[in-house]
């Protein structure tokens, strides 16, 4: 969950953990060079499987903090690392349960996951229901409710959990808890138990009678290298990213044929020449404008192997434009990075022409290097810098008619 629906604020736990252990803070083992004491990672590993309750981690704690130091504040500070989950994330994963399963696999702890359906999601009990007459469905949504949080026992007759009124059924079909599972990720018998799940669901769908279920047609989204490699061992596919996991889709849908790789993060061209396989393919540098209006934006995507001063790209852009009778665009800036999460749904380091997957209103123009209409492949990020696609040519081409943007090509160099 975290990393990949949930933002993480870690240095703000640091901080306050620092303020209450003052000098027995090292033998926690939050720092990035540090190693926790033996009994504080042993509770930290026993509380993530549920071999350790919320009181047991608060004992452990209690004894290397401050004098006057109380239980809640040592949960509090460790809630701290839960920084929210954006609301687009949440829609993201609205929109892609209505077209595959969804579920959650999450290593997680009492606490945390308490704070989370507290805060994100907001428990309520619906009025005058009972482990009897609690409905099984969400009214909001039609979507049957999981009979069962895996570990947890019958959602029916607890509080429903929601956020504006959705369940979390809305979002998952089933949730996978570590600490309820007693298993914890990159262990791979936590797939092993989840699949068993999943292949059950898989057969109370419409198109199972012709479409037998495969795991390996499961995608696994996990921000953890070590997580995604156990996943592939045990034979689902896997990415980075809920962005990244939307490019794969969406080129999926429409039969675009391509191939894709993870690797460690490269929000620059330098970073992710270090990753990037010998495989032919030309790489592209991927650069979001805006006029001096900010009224009409632009993605230029180029040879990663040459440089453009922007003023040379100005004129030529005016040139492209002007002959093909449109406005000319003034002189260009780059685009903040809130212009680029409005119009592509992307963040800095993460720029590239999926992002007009996003672009629904088909508002930005893609300029194109002319030069690689004779690359036989291209290779870009999908929406996220820790991984990368490899297209072909048409294929490419493919995808920008499935788009529907305006699309330019230029001579740069």
């Amino acid at each position: 969950m975290g990393g990949v629906l949930m933002n993480h604020d870690i240095p703000a736990c640091v901080k306050k953990y620092q303020e209450l252990l003052g000098a027995n803070f090292p033998q926690l083992g939050l720092c990035s060079d540090g190693e926790p004491a033996p009994n504080i990672k042993s509770i930290l590993y026993d509380y993530e499987i549920g071999g350790a309750s919320s009181e047991d981690f608060v004992n452990a704690l209690l004894p290397l903090c401050k004098e006057g130091t109380s239980a809640r504040e040592i949960l509090d500070a460790w809630n701290l690392m839960l920084a929210g989950i954006p609301a687009h994330r949440l829609e993201k994963v609205l929109e892609l349960r209505k077209r595959y399963p969804m579920f959650l696999l999450s290593n997680n702890n009492e606490e945390h996951w308490r704070y989370i359906v507290e805060q994100y999601f907001t428990p309520e009990t619906a009025p005058n229901s009972s482990p009897e007459t609690a409905p099984n469905s969400s009214p909001e949504t039609g979507h049957e409710s999981p009979v069962d949080f895996y570990g947890c026992g019958s959602m029916r007759g607890l509080p429903e959990v929601r956020r504006s009124g959705l369940p979390v059924a809305a979002y998952f079909d089933e949730t996978f808890l570590s600490h309820l599972m007693r298993i914890g990720k990159p262990d791979i018998r936590i797939y092993e138990e989840a699949d068993k799940v999943i292949a059950e669901r898989w057969k109370t769908l419409p198109t199972a009678a012709n479409h037998p279920y495969d795991k390996s047609t499961t995608i696994f989204v996990d921000d953890l290298p070590a997580n995604r490699e156990s996943a592939m061992q045990y034979g689902w596919q896997t990415c980075a990213s809920l962005e990244e996991l939307n490019v794969l889709l969406f080129l999926q849908e429409h039969h675009i044929p391509f191939t894709w790789y993870n690797h460690p993060e490269g929000k620059t061209i330098e970073e992710a020449k270090r990753w990037w396989h010998d495989d032919g393919s030309v790489h592209c540098k991927n650069l979001f404008f805006r006029n001096h209006k900010g009224n009409v934006h632009y993605l230029v995507c180029f040879d990663c192997d040459h440089d453009l001063a922007i003023h040379d790209l100005e004129h030529r852009l005016k040139a492209s434009l002007v002959a093909a009778g449109k406005p000319a665009p003034g002189k260009l800036s780059f685009a903040s990075p809130e212009r680029m999460m409005r119009y592509l749904g992307l963040q800095p380091g993460s720029v590239s022409p999926f992002g007009l997957i996003n672009d629904k209103e088909h508002e930005v123009i893609l300029f194109l290097d002319k030069n690689l209409l004779d690359a036989p492949s291209l290779s870009f990020h999908p929406n996220d810098c820790r991984g990368t696609v490899v297209i072909s040519r048409d294929a490419f081409q493919d995808y920008l008619r499935s788009v529907g943007n305006t699309v330019e090509y230029l001579e740069l160099y």
